[in-house]
């Protein structure tokens, strides 16, 4: 299954540094770089098994915050929803 995902900010993750760039080569270092199709400066496209898109996937992107946008698919949107629901209910007083 394809996603397709796009660095929104410059300033990325600060545990990958700053700028577009760094947030590929971060994103790249997680168990992506071998199912990467795309990549332009502000997108990349990875293909990846179905099992890991709804599983491991979102957790890793959610560690990008606000700096990343998923742009498909729709189902990979939605899990990443859920799991932040999850987390925020966890975590409510």
């Amino acid at each position: 299954m394809q996603i397709g995902v796009a660095a929104l900010h410059a300033d990325a993750n600060p545990h990958y540094g700053s700028g577009k760039r760094l947030l590929w080569n971060g994103l790249l270092e997680l168990d992506f770089v071998e199912s990467l199709k795309e990549r332009t400066s502000n997108q990349a496209i990875f293909l990846l098994e179905e099992k890991s898109i709804h599983t491991y996937v979102p957790y890793v992107l959610l560690s990008y915050r606000k700096s990343i946008q998923v742009i498909e698919p729709q189902s990979l949107k939605g899990k990443l929803v859920a799991v932040a629901t999850e987390l925020m209910e966890y975590y409510q007083l």
